[in-house]
């Protein structure tokens, strides 16, 4: 096999014959934040017969940053593109200078701009591309450059969603995860700066190559390739396991209805909810209405509030709200009169969602039961509160199974994060299979670091999250 072609543009210079062909490395954490890269560069401008001569180039902060290799035709893949963060200046010698780039995608766009919005019956992908509007506007006046949303598949309506001036990298998760609800959904931002919103099972159903544990009867191949076994590592993670949700979203205001009966000298009756100040009621006595007002402890001036209705609703010492007689305009109620007050108070969404599968799959001590909670002010309709619980459970209600291994560093091909793998193991038991000797599975990448090795090769440490 014929070593690899690089090409690194820097700022749109060509510093290829300066990089250090084993000194970079990306990292790729699929779904969770941008891709990272470190690049080493040398610049040794100085000889015996120039001993005076200077430096071929300076890096500054945040120019641009592109690697690409050949795997198909000349440069035709994109290892990494993005801008420099911190470049690290060390001169080793007097005529030799070493650059350390820090260097993060173009996800970081997305983390540093705000978008808002309150959609309701809008589908994943529309409220996608509208947020990415009103970042593309602002970039653009700044003269900076918008980015594309061809890759943004269609996705299923959400209920309601409300973007309270979030970074755009934190409304993408918060729509992904409401999409997600009956699809796995997922978004990265490329390295041509088009948005991708995509199913997970768009991407298991084209994987990019097959890793075996097989010995090597040959080189590898572009759909073929081995791992090494000193770094293989496969798990079943029962910590992250959660199959009922409880979902707590904001408040809304309701109606409530007490009933007491008089005994001829009580004056004070517990209400089941906690009142506002700004709450209304309703009261009947004996089925006569009663004049009712609702006040606070302190009323608007500090002073004691006061009222001149028949009875009064408010709160004792302890926070506990009680209805009450107002002393010199409402009668204590006689023996046997029925007292019924209405009113209205915040009350909090609620929803469960509970997978009776996997609870049964799971059970033992606990009873299979494995809950979890969350807590999510935006969600303001019953039924975006239970989409939401719908949504932890498509992720978390069986047991994930994780591969971790490095690949050998002449594999001709390139894969990055949130793409599928196909993993053949004879010695991996196959829980999918009675756990019996011999895994034949699909993976997406989840996390994923390569970088360069001697000889001008370059290696892939991958994890993958089962599929299928």
């Amino acid at each position: 096999m014929t070593a690899p072609n690089y090409q690194l543009l820097v700022n749109g210079v060509d510093l290829s014959a300066h990089l250090d062909q084993s000194g970079w490395n990306v990292t790729q954490n699929f779904g969770r934040q941008g891709d990272t890269a470190n690049i080493h560069l040398v610049d040794d401008f100085g000889s015996a017969a120039n001993p005076l001569a200077t430096n071929n180039f300076v890096i500054k902060p945040l120019q641009s940053v592109v690697l690409k290799t050949t795997v198909t035709t000349n440069l035709d893949t994109i290892l990494f593109a993005g801008r420099v963060t911190t470049p690290n200046f060390a001169s080793t010698t007097p005529d030799t200078n070493d650059w350390i780039l820090d260097c993060v995608d173009y996800t970081s766009d997305c983390d540093n701009v705000i978008v808002s919005g309150d959609y309701s019956g809008w589908t994943a992908d529309a409220i996608i591309i509208d947020m990415f509007s009103q970042a593309n506007a602002q970039w653009v006046a700044g003269g900076g450059q918008a980015m594309t949303t061809t890759g943004v598949q269609a996705g299923p309506t959400i209920q309601r969603v409300q973007i309270n001036y979030l970074t755009l990298t934190s409304a993408l998760v918060k729509v992904t995860r409401l999409a997600s609800q009956y699809v796995d959904y997922a978004w990265y931002i490329d390295y041509n700066r088009n948005v991708n919103f995509i199913t997970l099972q768009s991407t298991v159903s084209a994987p990019v190559a097959t890793f075996t544990d097989a010995r090597p009867t040959a080189q590898p191949t572009k759909t073929l390739s081995y791992f090494l076994e000193d770094d293989y590592a496969y798990l079943w993670d029962g910590t992250s396991l959660r199959n009922s949700m409880i979902v707590r979203g904001t408040t809304f205001t309701t109606t409530f209805q007490d009933a007491f009966v008089g005994n001829g000298y009580q004056t004070s009756w517990p209400l089941t909810y906690h009142v506002t100040a700004d709450s209304t009621a309703t009261l009947t006595v004996g089925g006569i209405s009663n004049s009712v007002e609702v006040l606070d402890n302190t009323g608007n001036t500090g002073a004691p509030a006061t009222s001149t209705d028949q009875f009064i609703i408010t709160q004792n010492a302890n926070l506990q709200w009680f209805l009450q007689v107002n002393p010199n305009y409402g009668s204590t109620p006689g023996s046997g009169a029925k007292i019924a007050i209405s009113y209205t108070y915040d009350a909090p969404i609620l929803a469960r969602a509970d997978n009776a599968a996997s609870q049964a799959e799971y059970t033992g001590t606990n009873g299979g039961l494995f809950q979890g909670s969350i807590t999510d002010s935006t969600l303001v309709t019953l039924s975006s509160a239970v989409q939401r619980g719908q949504v932890e459970l498509q992720s978390y209600q069986w047991i994930q199974e994780r591969v971790t291994f490095t690949t050998v560093d002449n594999w001709p091909n390139h894969i990055a994060a949130g793409q599928a793998f196909n993993l053949v193991s004879a010695r991996t038991p196959d829980s999918q299979n009675g756990w019996a000797m011999g895994l034949n599975g699909t993976f997406i990448v989840v996390s994923n670091q390569y970088g360069g090795t001697q000889g001008n090769y370059r290696g892939y440490t991958v994890t993958g999250t089962r599929a299928q």
